[in-house]
């Protein structure tokens, strides 16, 4: 990046800082207001330090500095106007990251004349104790869940660690699940068929709603979505037709909740002639009214009922009783929706991973980082008995 002939500002920050973006997402209104005003103090000496650039003729420089200003203000401006009530969304692993070029930062100013840090050290400090603010607010929700008198946890399978995680993380999952299980409500979300899902989870007692919210399964029995029932015979005897006429070219048939049926044909000997099959499979079933998603790069075809459905609906139905409050951990914005509906909007959602997808993150209250970091707020929740 090219630097301005002007003379550097104590705390300007690394680049480790101007690279991050949305940093602050689920802090308190004073953390949010002390650290929106170290952005405008940072956008008003890019800005000052642009001016000078140009009267040293430095326009490489001038231009650098006007877009990190530029950067500096879009950042403030999207914290002051996001601020909804006292409480914003929060992106853990940019303000780790943050945090620790703060500190940094912080380090040299220490170490600096009385005069250069004066007031920088205090601005960057304040923008520190902002960052890390995340802890105490991931602790102040699992705080409101465990105070609830009946709340829901909807987790998408995805983000437990599996059967085929390193360590004890399996096993530590299934003793959280196995203690969370005795105070709230406990659903467990897959694209899975539900007996799958369970098999791998290997926690009883809790609700499983697998095949993209096609089935739920309590106990024994996977029952299927009443508004799929209707269609489990017509799709079910036109898939066992279909494999019967295939048989021969090895395609694997999956049929989930006796509604959605998938070919698979990765690892048959004559992939030509499996494909052939395929599209012809796709015809008949379009013809017979059905809905059809046909991807040849994955050699995959998938016929299910013609009628709009999603992991969201499935969730909707589940049981729910009493329930208080509620929270979903996972990234499927039909599920985001459908939980924030079950309280008018005061249900908690968290998105998951290093990049989780940009509906998912606006909508969420937190940003965690991947299976482990769900881990670990899932052990907040847990309740001594």
């Amino acid at each position: 990046m090219t630097r301005s002939n002007a003379k550097r500002k104590p705390n300007e920050p690394s680049d480790e800082v101007l690279q991050s973006d949305g940093e602050i997402r689920r802090l308190t209104m004073d953390q949010i207001v002390r650290y929106a005003a170290w952005l405008r103090d940072e956008q008003r000496w890019h800005a000052a330090n642009a001016i000078a650039s140009r009267r040293h003729r430095d326009e490489d420089g001038a231009r650098a500095a006007e877009q990190q200003a530029a950067e500096f203000g879009r950042r403030a401006a999207e914290m002051e106007a996001t601020i909804h009530g006292d409480l914003m969304a929060l992106n853990t692993i940019e303000v780790e990251r943050d945090r620790r070029a703060l500190e940094r930062l912080i380090a040299e100013l220490s170490a600096k004349s009385r005069r250069g840090r004066r007031g920088a050290r205090e601005r960057a400090a304040a923008a520190m104790q902002a960052l890390i603010a995340w802890r105490d607010h991931r602790a102040w929700l699992a705080s409101r869940l465990r105070a609830a008198e009946r709340a829901l946890l909807i987790i998408d399978e995805q983000w437990l660690p599996s059967p085929s995680s390193p360590g004890r993380a399996h096993l530590e999952m299934q003793e959280v699940l196995t203690l969370l299980a005795r105070h709230y409500r406990l659903a467990i979300q897959s694209l899975r068929p539900a007996q799958e899902a369970a098999g791998d989870v290997g926690v009883a007692g809790i609700t499983y709603v697998g095949g993209a919210g096609a089935e739920q399964l309590t106990g024994q029995k996977a029952l299927t979505h009443p508004l799929l029932e209707p269609w489990r015979s017509r799709v079910g005897g036109f898939a066992r037709i279909s494999q019967r006429a295939v048989a021969t070219l090895g395609m694997r048939l999956v049929l989930s909740a006796g509604v959605i049926a998938t070919f698979d044909w990765r690892d048959v000997p004559d992939p030509p002639a499996a494909q052939e099959a395929a599209e012809e499979i796709a015809r008949q079933a379009s013809a017979d009214g059905l809905a059809v998603r046909l991807d040849l790069d994955a050699r995959r075809l998938e016929i299910r009922p013609p009628i709009r459905f999603n992991a969201g609906i499935g969730v909707s139905s589940l049981d729910l009783g009493s329930v208080s409050d509620a929270v979903y951990v996972g990234n499927d914005a039909d599920v985001i929706a459908t939980t924030r509906e079950l309280l008018r909007d005061g249900a908690v959602t968290i998105a998951v991973g290093v990049n989780p997808p940009v509906e998912a993150g606006e909508l969420s209250n937190l940003i965690l980082e991947g299976s482990p970091a769900v881990l670990a707020f899932l052990r907040l929740l847990v309740i001594a008995d």
